[in-house]
């Protein structure tokens, strides 16, 4: 039983960061990248689209947490736990690598409460 409340915590963390991501990341991130005329066009078009990768990702990461639950089968907690562990590993090791500060880029920090809750479910 502790698992599935697990993999549902960790769906609507994930359902909850998806939605931060679609609005404040389209208001402070998406918005901005398009209006940037001092970036090559291409450069510009990639990211975006990186960015709406990023959008499916996160959204599938919360439905294979889901599906864990509701079809009671922890494989699919696998892969949304590795999903979410990658996001915290490279959102947390980028940072540090280029200089930046987490205050600006917060979001590796996101996941690890994501990653944290799957791996748990998936030791019980």
């Amino acid at each position: 039983m502790l698992p599935l409340i697990l993999f549902t915590a960790a769906s609507l963390l994930s359902l909850a960061w998806f939605f931060v991501h679609l609005i404040l990341g389209g208001k402070e991130v998406a918005r901005p990248l398009l209006a940037d005329e001092g970036l090559p066009d291409m450069a510009r078009q990639v990211l975006y689209v990186c960015w709406h990768f990023v959008s499916a990702t996160i959204a599938i990461m919360a439905i294979l947490f889901a599906l864990a639950v509701m079809l009671n089968n922890s494989g699919y907690a696998v892969g949304g736990t590795l999903l979410a562990a990658g996001f915290a590993l490279a959102g947390i090791a980028i940072g540090p690598l280029r200089g930046w500060r987490y205050s600006t880029i917060p979001q590796g920090w996101l996941f690890v409460p994501v990653a944290a809750m799957g791996a748990a479910g998936l030791m019980l």
